[in-house]
């Protein structure tokens, strides 16, 4: 399969149900991942193979509406590239479907850090609804899957109403965690580009 297959399979699959939370008044929903699908599948929005990137590893460009990744097989068969891919149509939801608004269509520019914190929040749900969310290398998954781990029981009935809401001080380890990681350091402070 494609990247593109693998991604529409990913937005598709049946963790993705449990990827259902409200965080500076937008929401990721299964509704949304799918619509999400539908897009790639239409080509709004692209995916490239970059073959120059280190290890397994894909991120969102917003600029181009194009989810690239280390190679054309990434999110076929190992989880957390399939939960990075869910991580980063989060990223490509807030940038094409929110387009820099909230959920009542008021203009509500957004932080690097709060896109990153639905970022890690989606892959970690879908992580831990797969029942695959091992131990992470990285302070913002670890702090994303305790948030996860602590809201979802994958045991439990979905009933296709269940959404997670957070409270500052719940959101406050993955957020320092996302400030202070060298890869977003530099940048969190600064408006998000959700431009549609």
């Amino acid at each position: 399969m494609s990247l593109k297959d693998n991604l529409i399979h990913a937005l598709m699959s049946p963790p993705v149900k449990w990827v259902n939370f409200v965080h500076q008044g937008r929401g990721i929903a299964p509704i949304v991942f799918y619509r999400l699908a539908a897009d790639v599948h239409q080509g709004k929005i692209h995916t490239k193979i970059d073959s120059s990137i280190q290890g397994r590893l894909a991120y969102y460009d917003p600029g181009t509406n194009t989810v690239i990744a280390s190679s054309h097989d990434f999110g076929s068969s190992y989880w957390d590239e399939k939960a990075l891919l869910i991580h980063d149509s989060g990223h490509a939801i807030l940038d094409t479907i929110y387009a820099g608004r909230d959920t009542s269509g008021k203009r509500a520019p957004m932080k690097v850090v709060d896109d990153e914190i639905m970022g890690y929040l989606a892959g970690a749900f879908y992580l831990v609804a797969a029942g695959a969310a091992g131990a992470s290398q990285s302070g913002p998954e670890r702090e994303a899957l305790k948030i996860a781990r602590s809201k979802l029981d994958p045991a439990q009935p979905w009933d296709g109403c269940l959404t997670f809401k957070f409270t500052a001080i719940e959101l406050q380890p993955l957020r320092a965690a996302i400030s202070s990681d060298p890869l977003y350091r530099a940048d969190a402070g600064k408006t998000a580009i959700h431009d549609g």
